[in-house]
């Protein structure tokens, strides 16, 4: 599966994707060029393979003690965690949270307008699989906004 993303990538996405780690910072475009690239070969027949990335993504980072933790706090603490914690892995834009009822909050990015389509997919799907190791059912993530705010809805009982 690895050789067929990497022959479907350019020679420079190859490239940072033979060397890239966990811990590598990559340019957002370049991660959007090797998600929508190399994610529909990693989940063929998926649907909505960059949103199933995410998700898998949240399952293997919070594992071990994250995976403990994430079940003793609420939703809305996860989200809003979640956003605080933005700036860490980007370097532009802003995330807050807004709490819309009981069940129902919502992550706002203001000022990345150009967060591509790709990576906002994936980070439903992260958002997804996050809130889903709470223990909530039938979690729904919706994407929304525009290039002034980024928008996903999270609902969830």
């Amino acid at each position: 599966m690895e050789g067929a993303a990497l022959d479907a990538l350019d020679a420079r996405d190859a490239e940072v994707f033979r060397r890239v780690t966990a811990t590598e910072w990559m340019p957002v475009d370049q991660a959007a060029r090797i998600y929508a690239t190399a994610v529909p070969i990693a989940f063929p027949g998926e649907p909505r393979p960059l949103r199933e990335f995410g998700r898998e993504g949240a399952r293997h980072n919070l594992k071990g003690v994250y995976r403990f933790l994430v079940r003793l706090i609420s939703v809305p603490s996860l989200i809003e965690r979640t956003a605080k914690i933005w700036e860490r892995y980007h370097d532009t834009g802003h995330a807050r949270t807004e709490r819309l009822s009981d069940r129902s909050v919502r992550i706002v990015v203001e000022g990345h307008p150009t967060l591509p389509a790709a990576l906002r997919a994936a980070i439903a799907g992260w958002t997804a699989g996050a809130v889903e190791l709470t223990g909530a059912q039938n979690v729904r993530v919706t994407e929304g906004g525009d290039p002034t705010a980024w928008v996903w809805t999270i609902t969830w009982r």
